[in-house]
């Protein structure tokens, strides 16, 4: 049976692409065989969207290996940012040097996000007064650490 509910759905995308005759955007076709072939395309809903959870759960488990997550409490800034001569660099891994690099950019285009900069890099000078190649991420760690106790 499924291989028929598979045939089906091939014979109605080549009819429905055939019909339109390159005169609908994909996306109108789509819509309408959606909407015509309802009962048909609920047979294909739980592998499609656990097709499309996968990917979702991929693609954050990737941005999480590669450590583009935004920082807790500062959502609003990016995950990589752009720091003196073009380089950029992840938010989570920044020194206080690149911190400040990307704050000078910032205040050239008088971004309203200076304001939440300024408490990260107030935030990441607190310990790098002890530790001068502290990361945003670890500075975020002992301070969270700092207040549990």
């Amino acid at each position: 049976m499924e291989n028929d509910v598979a045939r089906d759905l091939d014979i109605t995308l080549e009819t429905a692409l055939m019909l339109s005759e390159g005169k609908s955007s994909v996306r109108k076709i789509a819509e309408s065989i959606f909407d015509s072939e309802a009962e048909m395309l609920e047979q294909f809903r739980r592998p499609w969207m656990v097709d499309r959870l996968v990917w979702m759960l991929k693609r954050r488990q990737s941005k999480i290996a590669q450590g583009q997550l935004a920082l807790p409490g500062f959502e609003n800034l990016p995950r990589r940012i752009t720091v003196k001569g073009g380089h950029r660099a992840a938010l989570r891994f920044a020194t206080l040097r690149e911190l400040k690099e990307y704050r000078a950019i910032l205040w050239k285009q008088e971004d309203k996000r200076v304001k939440t900069l300024d408490r990260l890099i107030e935030l990441v000078a607190s310990y790098a007064v002890e530790n001068p190649n502290i990361r945003a991420q670890e500075a975020m760690e002992m301070e969270a650490k700092r207040r549990t106790f």
